[in-house]
Protein backbone atom coordinates (compact mmCIF):
# COMPACT_ATOMS: atom_id res chain seq x y z
CA UNK A 1 0.00 0.00 0.00
CA UNK A 2 1.79 3.56 -1.11
CA UNK A 3 0.67 6.19 0.80
CA UNK A 4 0.77 9.68 -0.73
CA UNK A 5 0.60 13.07 1.72
CA UNK A 6 -1.20 16.18 0.96
CA UNK A 7 -1.93 19.75 3.05
CA UNK A 8 -5.33 20.67 1.70
CA UNK A 9 -7.41 24.25 2.80
CA UNK A 10 -10.14 23.45 5.74
CA UNK A 11 -13.52 24.36 4.36
CA UNK A 12 -16.16 24.99 7.53
CA UNK A 13 -18.38 26.19 9.39
CA UNK A 14 -16.17 29.21 10.09
CA UNK A 15 -16.13 29.71 6.32
CA UNK A 16 -19.54 31.26 7.21
CA UNK A 17 -21.87 32.39 4.02
CA UNK A 18 -19.75 30.73 1.60
CA UNK A 19 -20.06 26.95 3.82
CA UNK A 20 -24.13 27.78 4.48
CA UNK A 21 -24.67 28.29 1.08
CA UNK A 22 -22.47 25.32 0.20
CA UNK A 23 -23.92 22.77 2.49
CA UNK A 24 -27.76 23.91 1.12
CA UNK A 25 -26.38 23.45 -2.61
CA UNK A 26 -24.81 20.31 -2.21
CA UNK A 27 -27.71 18.90 -0.33
CA UNK A 28 -25.42 17.53 2.30
CA UNK A 29 -26.72 18.68 5.42
CA UNK A 30 -24.68 15.83 7.80
CA UNK A 31 -21.92 17.88 6.52
CA UNK A 32 -19.45 18.94 9.66
CA UNK A 33 -16.30 19.86 7.13
CA UNK A 34 -15.32 18.82 3.91
CA UNK A 35 -12.09 17.34 4.37
CA UNK A 36 -11.21 15.97 1.00
CA UNK A 37 -9.58 16.03 -1.94
CA UNK A 38 -11.05 18.55 -4.41
CA UNK A 39 -8.57 20.95 -5.67
CA UNK A 40 -11.49 24.30 -5.58
CA UNK A 41 -13.13 23.70 -2.74
CA UNK A 42 -10.35 22.15 -0.17
CA UNK A 43 -7.01 23.68 -1.96
CA UNK A 44 -3.47 22.66 -1.73
CA UNK A 45 -1.99 24.67 1.04
CA UNK A 46 1.16 25.65 -0.97
CA UNK A 47 2.04 26.32 -4.12
CA UNK A 48 4.97 23.81 -5.86
CA UNK A 49 8.29 25.57 -6.19
CA UNK A 50 9.15 23.90 -9.81
CA UNK A 51 12.68 25.79 -9.40
CA UNK A 52 13.39 23.14 -6.33
CA UNK A 53 15.01 19.91 -6.68
CA UNK A 54 13.54 19.10 -3.38
CA UNK A 55 10.26 19.39 -5.30
CA UNK A 56 10.66 16.67 -8.21
CA UNK A 57 12.29 14.54 -5.77
CA UNK A 58 8.40 13.95 -3.71
CA UNK A 59 6.04 14.99 -5.91
CA UNK A 60 3.76 12.57 -7.35
CA UNK A 61 3.46 12.22 -11.29
CA UNK A 62 0.88 10.07 -12.93
CA UNK A 63 0.08 9.96 -16.46
CA UNK A 64 2.09 13.04 -17.27
CA UNK A 65 -0.38 15.26 -14.75
CA UNK A 66 2.27 16.96 -11.92
CA UNK A 67 -0.30 16.45 -9.20
CA UNK A 68 -0.38 17.42 -5.25
CA UNK A 69 0.43 14.41 -3.76
CA UNK A 70 4.19 13.67 -2.40
CA UNK A 71 5.69 10.76 -0.79
CA UNK A 72 7.40 12.09 1.79
CA UNK A 73 5.05 13.34 5.01
CA UNK A 74 8.39 15.25 5.84
CA UNK A 75 8.67 17.54 3.32
CA UNK A 76 4.45 18.01 3.12
CA UNK A 77 4.86 19.26 6.61
CA UNK A 78 8.05 21.38 6.30
CA UNK A 79 5.90 23.33 3.78
CA UNK A 80 3.25 24.22 6.18
CA UNK A 81 4.86 24.84 9.25
CA UNK A 82 2.68 27.27 11.66
CA UNK A 83 -0.45 27.01 8.86
CA UNK A 84 -4.05 25.40 10.01
CA UNK A 85 -4.90 23.03 7.45
CA UNK A 86 -5.58 19.07 6.74
CA UNK A 87 -2.44 17.02 6.58
CA UNK A 88 -3.97 13.76 4.45
CA UNK A 89 -2.50 10.44 3.23
CA UNK A 90 -4.06 9.05 0.84
CA UNK A 91 -3.77 5.58 -1.34
CA UNK A 92 -4.99 5.83 -4.62
CA UNK A 93 -7.40 3.00 -6.01
CA UNK A 94 -7.09 0.67 -2.75
CA UNK A 95 -7.94 -3.00 -3.54
CA UNK A 96 -8.93 -3.72 0.14
CA UNK A 97 -11.20 -2.11 2.53
CA UNK A 98 -9.04 0.35 4.28
CA UNK A 99 -10.97 1.37 7.22
CA UNK A 100 -9.11 -0.69 9.29
CA UNK A 101 -5.56 -0.21 8.36
CA UNK A 102 -3.68 2.37 10.69
CA UNK A 103 -1.41 4.76 9.79
CA UNK A 104 0.50 5.92 13.00
CA UNK A 105 -0.99 9.38 14.21
CA UNK A 106 -3.46 9.26 11.36
CA UNK A 107 -7.32 8.76 11.60
CA UNK A 108 -9.18 7.19 8.94
CA UNK A 109 -12.04 9.28 7.24
CA UNK A 110 -13.45 7.27 4.42
CA UNK A 111 -12.89 7.58 0.57
CA UNK A 112 -12.92 10.51 -1.84
CA UNK A 113 -13.15 10.47 -5.89
CA UNK A 114 -10.77 12.63 -7.89
CA UNK A 115 -11.02 13.07 -11.80
CA UNK A 116 -8.20 12.20 -14.03
CA UNK A 117 -7.19 15.78 -13.93
CA UNK A 118 -6.50 15.06 -10.13
CA UNK A 119 -8.18 18.22 -9.44
CA UNK A 120 -12.13 18.05 -9.23
CA UNK A 121 -13.89 15.40 -6.79
CA UNK A 122 -17.26 14.06 -8.38
CA UNK A 123 -18.51 13.70 -4.70
CA UNK A 124 -18.85 17.04 -3.61
CA UNK A 125 -17.65 19.64 -6.34
CA UNK A 126 -20.14 18.17 -9.36
CA UNK A 127 -23.73 19.21 -8.62
CA UNK A 128 -24.51 15.81 -8.05
CA UNK A 129 -24.28 12.89 -9.91
CA UNK A 130 -27.85 10.91 -8.37
CA UNK A 131 -28.18 8.14 -10.58
CA UNK A 132 -24.54 6.98 -9.56
CA UNK A 133 -24.74 8.05 -5.95
CA UNK A 134 -27.18 10.55 -3.48
CA UNK A 135 -26.09 12.86 -1.10
CA UNK A 136 -26.63 11.62 1.71
CA UNK A 137 -24.65 8.11 1.00
CA UNK A 138 -21.49 10.77 1.86
CA UNK A 139 -20.53 10.76 5.58
CA UNK A 140 -20.26 13.71 7.71
CA UNK A 141 -16.50 15.08 5.39
CA UNK A 142 -18.12 14.18 2.37
CA UNK A 143 -16.49 11.08 1.84
CA UNK A 144 -18.05 7.84 1.20
CA UNK A 145 -17.75 5.58 4.19
CA UNK A 146 -16.87 1.78 2.63
CA UNK A 147 -13.82 0.89 -0.44
CA UNK A 148 -16.47 -1.47 -2.04
CA UNK A 149 -18.74 2.11 -2.61
CA UNK A 150 -16.37 4.07 -3.62
CA UNK A 151 -15.58 1.56 -6.10
CA UNK A 152 -18.86 1.11 -7.77
CA UNK A 153 -19.12 4.70 -8.17
CA UNK A 154 -15.89 4.93 -9.53
CA UNK A 155 -17.31 2.32 -12.26
CA UNK A 156 -20.74 3.26 -12.47
CA UNK A 157 -19.63 7.37 -13.26
CA UNK A 158 -18.22 6.85 -16.17
CA UNK A 159 -20.73 4.60 -17.24
CA UNK A 160 -23.65 6.60 -16.48
CA UNK A 161 -22.45 9.76 -17.89
CA UNK A 162 -19.83 8.96 -20.48
CA UNK A 163 -19.97 12.87 -21.65
CA UNK A 164 -19.24 13.96 -18.22
CA UNK A 165 -15.35 14.90 -17.86
CA UNK A 166 -15.32 14.70 -14.18
CA UNK A 167 -16.67 11.08 -14.36
CA UNK A 168 -13.24 9.41 -15.23
CA UNK A 169 -11.54 8.82 -11.98
CA UNK A 170 -10.01 7.58 -9.80
CA UNK A 171 -10.67 6.53 -5.45
CA UNK A 172 -8.60 7.38 -2.40
CA UNK A 173 -8.78 5.63 0.54
CA UNK A 174 -8.36 9.12 2.62
CA UNK A 175 -6.59 9.84 6.52
CA UNK A 176 -6.17 12.89 8.54
CA UNK A 177 -3.10 13.96 10.59
CA UNK A 178 -4.19 13.88 14.05
CA UNK A 179 -1.03 13.03 16.16
CA UNK A 180 1.91 14.92 14.88
CA UNK A 181 4.53 13.30 17.03
CA UNK A 182 3.46 9.64 16.12
CA UNK A 183 3.41 10.05 12.17
CA UNK A 184 6.59 9.05 10.14
CA UNK A 185 6.64 8.69 6.06
CA UNK A 186 7.10 4.81 5.82
CA UNK A 187 10.52 3.90 4.51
Amino acid sequence: MTCWYTARESFGPADGDGWRLYVESSRMPQLKELVGLDGLLCGSVFKPDTNDDEFWEFVVIEESVITSFFTSLSYVRSKVTGIDCNILAVVMNPEIECLGEVLPGFEFLGYDLLDYHFDISPLTNCGGFDETFLPEELNQYGLLTSQKRAREVYKMLPENNPDEDHAECNYFAVWRLVSPELAVSPP
